[in-house]
């Protein structure tokens, strides 16, 4: 009723009057059911550091997307876009009934570059968008941040000979 927009109700009375026929009638009432077509979207990302515990190229951030049907209509053709190149997303469209919330059907992975290790840190925006029945789509972003510590280190090594000269010595010069 909700999706539809409309609800009609119909009603009908009977009397039978003390003489004659049974007396009838019919009446219905139609309320307009507003659609609030609502989407909310929740994405976290881990950042796996690998071995050495500090964050280089090619160090992976796993990401998990929550969504949620806050409005009061169906959402169907619910998808996940994200705004850097680069970064994988799996899970097919799926359609929620308001409250209905998911947790499982998208993923998403992306590859730390050199770049993104010198900046400090690493910030992208993903963005749901869910179709109500009879409206616009409807759309929310969430982003995730991950700070990388700076860990620089060199490392120097000097290794050094004499050249004795032909006489096996060392002598100035």
């Amino acid at each position: 009723d909700v999706d539809a927009g409309t609800f009609t109700n119909t009603a009908s009375v009977t009397g039978t009057p003390p003489t004659g026929d049974n007396v009838s009638d019919t009446d219905d009432d139609t309320q307009d059911l507003p659609p609030v077509p609502s989407i909310n979207l929740i994405k976290e990302g881990t950042l796996d550091l690998g071995a050495n515990s500090q964050a280089d190229a090619g160090d992976e951030i796993s990401y998990t997307f929550t969504v949620e049907n806050t409005g009061n209509v169906t959402l169907s053709d619910i998808t996940i876009d994200d705004i850097i190149p680069g970064v994988a997303i799996s899970g097919g469209t799926i359609t929620l009934e308001p409250g209905e919330k998911d947790e499982d059907t998208f993923t998403g992975t992306y590859t730390l570059t050199q770049d993104d290790v010198d900046d400090g840190s690493f910030t992208n925006t993903a963005t749901v968008t869910g179709t109500p029945p009879k409206d616009v789509e409807v759309t929310d972003s969430d982003d995730d941040s991950q700070s990388m510590e700076p860990d620089p280190s060199i490392e120097l090594l000097k290794t050094g000979s004499i050249d004795m000269g032909s006489n096996g010595r060392v002598d100035a010069g």
